[in-house]
């Protein structure tokens, strides 16, 4: 796939059904870390997000699988898939063994085995925590 490179260019799989660069972070990195087809987590993403905000009307911002994802739908999306969210800082290129939705400021990367998949680098950014997947 992307041999020994540390960085790895990937969309998620966005780029067999939409064209275009958009805030979809979240949707990427759960597609890519869970091996799961990018639709599949776009249409999860956005069927939480309405539920959430349909419930709820104290929520000031709506996430969207395109338009970026409040922390609350994160952690709704993880449970799901029975993630749970360690809080710890770091430096996202030291995350070398094992697989990691990784969280920094404002975004979110997957991390495999060491190997950083992204639409960019993020391996010198700083984590506030993740979730480690099984």
């Amino acid at each position: 796939m992307c041999g020994s490179m540390k960085f790895c260019y990937t969309d998620g799989g966005r780029s067999l059904y939409y064209s275009g660069v958009v805030g979809d972070c979240v949707t990427r990195s759960f597609a890519t870390g869970l091996g799961k087809s990018y639709l599949e987590l776009y249409e999860l993403v956005n069927k939480i997000s309405q539920i959430e905000y349909s419930s709820n009307k104290k929520i000031k911002g709506k996430s969207s699988a395109t338009g970026g994802v409040y922390p609350h739908i994160i952690s709704k999306l993880a449970d799901y898939f029975e993630l749970k969210f360690k809080p710890k800082t770091g430096i996202v290129k030291n995350l070398r063994r094992g697989k990691y939705l990784v969280l920094t400021d404002g975004h979110m990367t997957c991390m495999l085995n060491g190997v950083n998949f992204d639409t960019h680098d993020c391996l010198d950014e700083i984590y506030l925590g993740y979730y480690r997947i099984s």
